[in-house]
C-alpha cells in the first residue's frame, strides 16, 4: 500500500509546487479541508480525519501562506501546535516549513541549523513560535527552512524584479541583501528526496535548511537577470545602488546538517535561468 501523506494547506505557490512534485511518487496525497482548520473545535476534527486517512506522515505548509496580517501570523503558530498534538498522538512524524525569516538579530553571515533564531520581523517571530510548537510536542520531526524562493510565476524578487526591468523603471538594489536563492521547484525536490528515506527507515529528525549553492546579494542576482533580459532583445530599467541605511540581515542558509543526514546535494540558482527568464517573459506577453 503507497504511503499516505497530508498536507495543510494547498493555497501557496509552495503547496502547489510540493503537490505537483508528490504526484509523481509512489505515494498517497491528500488535502486538510480549509474549513477543519477553521473549526471551533478544530483538534478534534482534523485528528478525526487524520486518522481516517490512515496517514503515515503531516506536512504543514501554511508558513508559506499566511500574509502579513497578524492574525493569520497568530493563526500559524495556533494551528502548527495543534498539528503537532495530531501528530504527537496518531505517532507519525510531521514536516513543518520555516524560513530564513527566524534568523537575522545576531547579524551572521551564513546561519547553520544549529544557530539560535533571534527574529527581527513579525513573521520571522511566529514562524519560530511555530516551529518550537512542534519541537515540544513531536519526537518524530523535521523543521525545513528555506532562503528566498523565487519561481517564473508568482511573486517573488525574481518576478518583482523582471517586472521593473521590463517595465524600464529604475530599480534600487542593494549589495548588503545576501541570500541563496531557491527555485521553488528545487526546494520541492529535496524535501521529496529527505519524505522518501524517511519512509525507507531514516531516523533524521530536528532542523533542517535548504538553500541554493550559490549565494549572492540581491545586486549581484539582478545584475545577473539584467544581463540574460537583454541578450533576449528587451530592454530594460536601469540598476541603481539602494542608498537607505536599512540592515538587511543575511538570508544566507548552510545546509551541513541536510548534506550529511541525507546526502542532498545544493545546486545553483543559475541552472536553466535564462529558460525561466524567457517563460516569465513570454506569459507577461500573452497577459
Amino acid at each position: 500500500m503507497a504511503q499516505k501523506i497530508i498536507l495543510s494547506c494547498s493555497r501557496s505557490l509552495f503547496s502547489e509546487h510540493l503537490v505537483e512534485a508528490l504526484q509523481k511518487e509512489p505515494f498517497s496525497l491528500s488535502l486538510v479541508p480549509a474549513e477543519l482548520l477553521a473549526a471551533e473545535d478544530a483538534k478534534a476534527v482534523i485528528s478525526a480525519y487524520v486518522a481516517n486517512e490512515n496517514a503515515d506522515l503531516l506536512v504543514n505548509t501554511l508558513a508559506y501562506s499566511i500574509g502579513d496580517a497578524p492574525e493569520r501570523r497568530a493563526a500559524l503558530v495556533e494551528l502548527s501546535e495543534l498539528l503537532a498534538q495530531v501528530a504527537m498522538e496518531l505517532n507519525i512524524p510531521i514536516v513543518q516549513l520555516s524560513s530564513h525569516e527566524v534568523f537575522g538579530g545576531e547579524n551572521l553571515t551564513v546561519y547553520r541549523e544549529d544557530d539560535h533564531p533571534s527574529p527581527l520581523t513579525a513573521l520571522g517571530q511566529a514562524l519560530w513560535d511555530a516551529e518550537r510548537k512542534v519541537e515540544l510536542q513531536c519526537e518524530q520531526y523535521i523543521v525545513y527552512r528555506l532562503s528566498w524562493l523565487i519561481c517564473h510565476h508568482g511573486d517573488s524578487v525574481f518576478t518583482r524584479l523582471l517586472d521593473l526591468m521590463l517595465d524600464k523603471d529604475k530599480i534600487a538594489v542593494s549589495a548588503e541583501r545576501r541570500a541563496s536563492p531557491t527555485f521553488i521547484d528545487d526546494a520541492c525536490r529535496v524535501l521529496v528526496a529527505m519524505i522518501k528515506q524517511i519512509f525507507s527507515g531514516a531516523q533524521n529528525w530536528g532542523i533542517y535548511h535548504y538553500a541554493s549553492s550559490d549565494p549572492c546579494d540581491e545586486k549581484e542576482f539582478a545584475e545577473y537577470l539584467s544581463d540574460i533580459v537583454s541578450s533576449l532583445g528587451h530592454q530594460t530599467g536601469q540598476l541603481t545602488d539602494d542608498s537607505s541605511d536599512v540592515q538587511y540581515p543575511s538570508a544566507v542558509l548552510g545546509c551541513i546538517s541536510t548534506r550529511d543526514d541525507f546526502g542532498i546535494q545544493q545546486r545553483s540558482w543559475r541552472l536553466r535561468l535564462e529558460s525561466r527568464v524567457k517563460a516569465y517573459i513570454d506569459s507577461r506577453e500573452v497577459s
